[in-house]
């Protein structure tokens, strides 16, 4: 039977053996990331970002997997269950004797009722709002009324062969959440 993730305004399902992973404290108060841990190693991660240019965001993803990690190879991909405009990186790289593969897909036309749904997340008062902890990073509602519209940012990341294995999960979930209407 599988589990059925509703939160952040996105609702999907997802396997029962799946867990959803604490979320780091920013993230918790302000709902606006999660992550699946896949069992075996791996996990799927979504996280609404404010994006004016999302070929720069894409440009910072690669960056910082750039910087932490060797000979990194980069594709430029595309699913047939999204959009074709659909901006879709698949990164690969060594870790210990590791091949990981790491796809991140940005969701950039969801429907307007997701995109109000994600905007209604970001309107939800925090602990953290108006503090000097607050980090600098942090997405806040600002940057979503100022024009930016949300961007659903998923990261599917595992070995390479788990990976494959579970390619057909991701891609159900890509879909889901693709199509999903609020």
């Amino acid at each position: 039977m599988p589990a059925q993730f509703d939160s952040m305004g996105l609702r999907f399902l997802y396997p029962d053996n799946w867990t959803v992973a604490p979320s780091e404290e920013t993230e918790a108060s302000s709902g606006m990331g999660a992550t699946l841990d896949i069992p075996g190693g791996g996990f799927l991660s979504l996280e609404w970002s404010p994006a004016a240019d999302v070929d720069e965001m894409i440009s910072r993803i690669e960056t910082t997997i750039c910087e932490e990690y060797d000979d990194v190879e980069r594709e430029n991909t595309h699913w047939d269950l999204v959009s074709p405009d659909t901006p879709i990186i698949d990164l690969r790289f060594y870790y210990l004797d590791l091949l990981i593969q790491c796809r991140f897909v940005l969701l950039t036309n969801l429907p307007a009722a997701d995109r109000i749904a994600a905007q209604q997340v970001f309107s939800q008062p925090t602990a953290a709002e108006g503090s000097d902890e607050e980090e600098a990073d942090t997405p806040s509602l600002a940057a979503f009324t100022q024009g930016d519209p949300p961007v659903l940012v998923v990261q599917l990341q595992a070995e390479s062969r788990d990976f494959d294995k579970n390619e057909t999960v991701f891609a159900a979930i890509i879909k889901q959440l693709a199509e999903q209407s609020l």
